[in-house]
């Protein structure tokens, strides 16, 4: 695998990732950050996490992001949304108390992701009305 090219548009490459993802784990890993989409949108956080294939594809370099998520110049809030993530699709653990660094529109989109990857359909995260 190559480095893939910081300049491709992060919508372009968020169609190659949706295409590459193609394990459970990797799915809701890739779902969460395409909605997110702040941090795919950082050069430094694409060149940790995303690796050209050899085919032209793209997938996300887990264990890279792994080793350099604190030398990433990232927020408490963005620390703890890559955190998660990487806990969703590669084997690492984060402190489920760093849920606390999340904002509300984070939250939602991780546990929308671990919706998807327990396979039930039948739970809606979104905001109450009371």
């Amino acid at each position: 695998m190559t480095t893939i090219d910081e300049t491709a548009p992060a919508t372009d490459a968020g169609e190659l990732l949706r295409q590459w993802a193609t394990s459970p784990r990797d799915a809701a890993a890739v779902a969460a950050l395409l909605e997110e989409a702040d941090l795919l949108a950082r050069d430094d956080v694409r060149r940790v996490l995303l690796d050209e294939t050899d085919d032209g594809g793209m997938a996300c370099d887990w264990s890279q992001l792994a080793r350099s998520l604190y030398a990433l110049d990232l927020t408490e809030a963005e620390l703890a949304f890559l955190g998660f993530v990487l806990s969703i699709a590669y084997p690492s653990q984060v402190a489920l108390s760093r849920v606390r660094d999340l904002d509300e529109r984070r939250l939602a989109v991780l546990l929308r992701a671990l919706v998807t990857l327990s396979g039930i359909g039948t739970i809606a995260v979104g905001t109450r009305i009371s």
